[in-house]
């Protein structure tokens, strides 16, 4: 398959899972079996399939438990490098420590969710867009899930709820992105917020923030009730 122009992504993977217990007693959330696989790889190799050549795994819980992921990938092609990050960090104090080894653009993903992106088309939205940040946006039109992002005209997002209880947002931020790696000096690492809380309110309040919407569910590990129904619908991800 021909190369998209996004070489890098990150995934966050620190996260306890506390919500998950007991399947993340001894293992993150991001390594739980679908079908036979760890949910982290099917984006692994969907990443591998557009011509990403680096993947960043940032990891914090059980960091230890994801080494053979670089034994299973690794190759002079295509590249995945774990890194342990501060257990009690948020997800934008995790990227900021590795901002040095961060490309000018790059793709963002959580380890405990998958989406079946295709990466092309992600990557001309965001180049369409004119902005320096592009999340995936789930339409909800079937209440799936509880909304948090409100979009306006041309797909600039307008507002973003952290506690999804707004009448006044209609779409789902899947946790997806593109972003230039100016968006990072946004980050206040005093805060040890989320990626999310730390970028989204200065990149809406400058109309920086663009939304690829999708009518396709999204599949998560947020509970035990997400996990049986994330191994009945695996089979999408071979999309």
């Amino acid at each position: 398959m021909t190369r998209s122009n996004i070489q890098q992504a990150v995934i966050f993977a620190g996260g306890k899972g506390e919500r998950l217990r007991p399947f993340t007693n001894g293992t993150p959330k991001p390594l739980i079996s679908v079908n036979g696989k760890p949910l982290v790889c099917y984006l692994i190799e969907r990443l591998k399939k557009y011509g990403v050549r680096e993947v960043l795994i940032l990891t914090g819980y059980l960091a230890n438990k994801f080494h053979f992921i670089q034994e299973w990938y690794n190759s002079r092609e295509f590249i995945v490098k774990t890194i342990s990050t501060p257990l009690d960090f948020q997800t934008g104090n995790r990227i900021f420590d590795c901002m040095d080894l961060i490309n000018d653009e790059f793709m963002v993903l959580y380890g405990d969710n998958y989406w079946p992106f295709n990466l092309f088309n992600l990557y001309q939205n965001f180049q369409n867009s004119n902005c320096i940040g592009q999340i995936v946006a789930y339409s909800n039109y079937d209440n799936y899930s509880s909304s948090n992002i409100r979009i306006g005209k041309k797909n600039i997002v307008e507002f973003y709820d952290t506690t999804r209880r707004s009448k006044e947002v209609d779409y789902v931020d899947l946790g997806f992105g593109i972003y230039k790696k100016e968006v990072l000096g946004r980050i206040d690492t005093k805060l040890n917020e989320s990626f999310e809380k730390q970028i989204y309110p200065s990149l809406i309040e400058n109309k920086q923030l663009s939304a690829f919407i999708t009518k396709h569910r999204y599949y998560t590990l947020t509970n035990i009730d997400t996990v049986s129904y994330t191994h009945l619908r695996a089979h999408e991800t071979r999309g």
